[in-house]
């Protein structure tokens, strides 16, 4: 009985934990064909494609995997991917602060604001990468934590850091942010690490790496047998065409200071900020290494989003969130003990009714953030309307071979009917860059006696056709 008791304690919380964010998010998860990126990996994954650069490998083939699930649309299920690594980045994030505080409420509660901030929920509901970044930087803050707490003396964690972080890269680019605070983690941890242990611990981080030889593997049979050079793969695999998107000079800008500034407020309100300050300033008092290790990396996402001039900036700061979700928990474990020892001289009574009271306090932080920020981010009912029109489209008499040139928008579901559901494989559906590019595509097809439609507006087509 001892035993089941000491069970129940230990995973009754994590596995509420789990639950609530599932739930949450699968309640409001895309069940159709999503737009831009989404669009594009709902398409990639399930046909075992190459997405845009940097490639996504990794989580190309867990969307694949996930395309199998014989239930709901191919779109849905690869929108399951985020549902998935957000609740597990959710968990983690748990684990993290229960090493921190020992509280598994607090931890809990602490946990559920990052799942419900406004844009960690946005890309957990539909086919995105930054789920699963996620997912890496909590389990590699959760490595890191649990040395820096504990100081151990064995090596596993080394080269279990090692590999997660050589796998995280297979995802996404930015993990090299998380670089500095890394090589500080594991000079704070204070081991003795031998010429061999940092053989292993390279040959842990570059093995994960072989994934991303699928992109020239797979190359071929997508592109007439042709091979990918080795200088095109190391362009997409870096992701040299978004350099120009880093602007430095930005970082002297006041404008940039208030809007990722503002990112970071909005993300968990001011009573959320004013925790966080609490706890990190008691890690700087208590626990130094893990205070410098969690700043340092805070810091780096911080001033990632200040240079890096893309209108969706906000999702690429999302570990910086997470290390904010760190500090708010420990600054509420703090503020609890405070409570609990002001009181403690009263009564026990006293002590246990100001702890309860101070447990809904802090629950009133997540319930807020999913009572305002359920609304904005739910895409359950997104993209029926569309989805509909392309079925009605796929639907009409079009003669064989005919063509659809498309815009950006209206593309998205004609070629997940062509390409996922293998609705009329025999038309065309088009997106190009300009009008010009679509007027001669146009003259083009139309001059071979190709049956060609618009599905976007083109101007002077009134005098040299007949609509």
């Amino acid at each position: 009985v001892p035993d089941k008791r000491q069970w129940v304690l230990t995973w009754a919380v994590p596995i509420s934990l789990a639950t609530i964010a599932l739930t949450a998010y699968l309640l409001t998860v895309g069940r159709t064909v999503g737009a831009a990126d989404t669009f594009e990996l709902q398409v990639v994954a399930p046909t075992l494609g190459i997405a845009h650069p940097t490639g996504y490998p990794l989580l190309i083939l867990i969307g694949k995997l996930f395309s199998l699930i014989p239930v709901g649309l191919v779109a849905w299920r690869v929108n399951l991917v985020s549902v998935a690594f957000a609740a597990i980045a959710t968990l983690l994030l748990y684990f993290c602060l229960l090493r921190l505080t020992g509280q598994r409420a607090v931890s809990a509660l602490a946990a559920l604001c990052l799942a419900f901030s406004r844009v960690f929920w946005s890309q957990a509901v539909e086919a995105e990468a930054y789920p699963l970044n996620a997912a890496f930087v909590t389990a590699i803050l959760l490595l890191l934590i649990g040395q820096l707490g504990n100081l151990s003396n064995g090596k596993g964690w080394l080269f279990a850091l090692a590999a997660v972080y050589g796998l995280s890269f297979t995802n996404h680019l930015t993990m090299v942010i998380l670089a500095p605070a890394i090589f500080l983690g594991v000079l704070l941890a204070r081991q003795r690490v031998t010429r061999w242990d940092l053989l292993l611990a390279a040959a842990a981080f570059f093995v994960p790496l072989l994934i991303d030889l699928y992109i020239p593997l797979r190359w071929p049979a997508l592109h007439d047998g042709h091979w990918m050079s080795f200088g095109d793969f190391v362009a997409w695999i870096t992701g040299q065409q978004f350099r120009g998107a880093m602007q430095f000079g930005l970082w002297c800008d006041p404008t940039r200071w208030r809007i990722v500034g503002g990112l970071m407020l909005e993300a968990f309100g001011r009573v959320g900020v004013a925790l966080a300050a609490i706890g990190l300033a008691w890690l700087i008092a208590r626990r130094w290494r893990i205070a410098l290790v969690t700043f340092v990396a805070g810091a780096g996402y911080f001033a990632y989003g200040l240079i890096y001039n893309v209108p969706d900036v906000s999702v690429f700061i999302i570990p910086a969130h997470i290390l904010m979700a760190v500090w708010i928990g420990v600054g509420s474990s703090f503020v609890l003990r405070l409570a609990s020892q002001l009181v403690r001289r009263v009564s026990e009574s006293a002590q246990q009714w100001t702890i309860a009271s101070a447990l809904i306090v802090f629950a009133l932080l997540p319930l807020n953030l999913a009572w305002t920020n359920g609304p904005l981010v739910d895409q359950s009912q997104v993209g029926w309307e569309l989805y509909r029109w392309g079925r009605h489209v796929m639907d009409l008499p079009m003669p064989t071979g005919s063509a659809i040139l498309a815009d950006s928008e209206k593309i998205a579901p004609l070629y997940y009917l062509k390409r996922i559901e293998n609705v009329r494989p025999d038309v065309d559906t088009l997106v190009l860059g300009d009008e010009g590019l679509y007027r001669a595509e146009l003259d083009q097809r139309v001059a071979k006696g190709q049956p060609v439609y618009l599905a976007r507006y083109l101007p002077g087509l009134a005098g040299p056709y007949r609509l």
